[in-house]
């Protein structure tokens, strides 16, 4: 089922991500004389059902889009709109890179075969865009920051800020700091282009500080609920205790274990996954 929009905060929606064909989050932010769009979504479909929903809204006029990062499923949306699109520049020039690149299905395999390309990302493509001979229509970020920026919304700012993190560098978080509230995009999951699904914790670690230090009291991610300050402290304690114990132990699950269960640490099959990119990681 297509998901609906949903209000968070006075003036924050969010359309929640769909997994069956891997759409993210997408969410606006309206102050009283703008509107800022965070992420384009996978497709022209999918921005298509956003802003239908927006207008329904009567929100402010829409000043500009985000891309939090290059993938795919929060780029491949751009040519949807006609309003000025911000990125850093790692990111303008990944999209760049992609705009070259052909989205036939013989072409996705054969970069998935060379290793240019994941599985995950083809398979998930291949669903939202079911023609085998698909062309994707590539719009390239055309407003460059780097490092930090404010946008002046009327009564809201958003704060922009590069951060790099195990899932890509450079990623654009997006903080709203009168609602307290923090779109992060993918930053906070794996590094998903490496040979196995790793999160390491020089990376990692110094990036959820950072994540922590906004004192926002709730956090978007891109595939999964938003969550309350609470759920987000709480799971980044769980991230630094698995990765803690994962670097005394070494790639020795056994011993791994043993050490979660010493301390009564709770699992569940994410959580194993994680130890798994933990060890993946060394």
């Amino acid at each position: 089922m297509l998901k609906q929009l949903k209000k968070i905060s006075d003036s924050i929606y969010i359309l929640p991500h769909y997994s069956v064909t891997d759409r993210p989050t997408l969410g606006v932010i309206s102050g009283t004389k703008y509107s800022l769009i965070v992420d384009a979504g996978n497709s022209y479909a999918h921005a298509d059902l956003f802003n239908q929903q927006i207008q329904e809204l009567n929100l402010q006029q829409t000043k500009a889009l985000v891309n939090t990062h290059w993938h795919w499923d929060h780029c491949f949306g751009n040519s949807y709109y006609n309003i000025p699109i911000i990125a850093n520049n790692y990111t303008k020039t990944e999209i760049e890179k992609q705009s070259r690149h052909s989205f036939t299905d013989l072409a996705l395999d054969k970069r998935v075969k060379e290793g240019a390309e994941i599985e995950f990302c083809a398979e998930h493509i291949k669903k939202e865009y079911p023609d085998p001979n698909r062309v994707i229509k590539m719009k390239i970020p055309d407003q460059i920051i780097d490092g930090k920026t404010e946008i002046d919304l009327g009564n809201l700012t958003c704060v922009l800020e590069s951060v790099d993190s195990d899932h890509c560098e450079q990623n654009l978080l997006v903080f709203i700091p009168e609602q307290k509230v923090l779109f992060i995009g993918d930053a906070l999951y794996m590094n998903l282009y490496a040979k196995e699904w790793n999160y390491t914790t020089e990376k990692l670690f110094p990036f959820l500080e950072k994540l922590a230090s906004y004192n926002a009291e709730i956090i978007v991610g891109s595939h999964s609920d938003p969550l309350s300050k609470t759920a987000y402290l709480k799971y980044f304690d769980e991230l630094r205790t698995i990765g803690n114990i994962v670097k005394d132990k070494g790639d020795n699950y056994e011993k791994i274990m043993d050490g979660l269960n010493a301390i009564n640490f709770s699992f569940d099959d994410y959580t194993k996954e994680i130890i798994k990119a933990f060890i993946a990681g060394l």
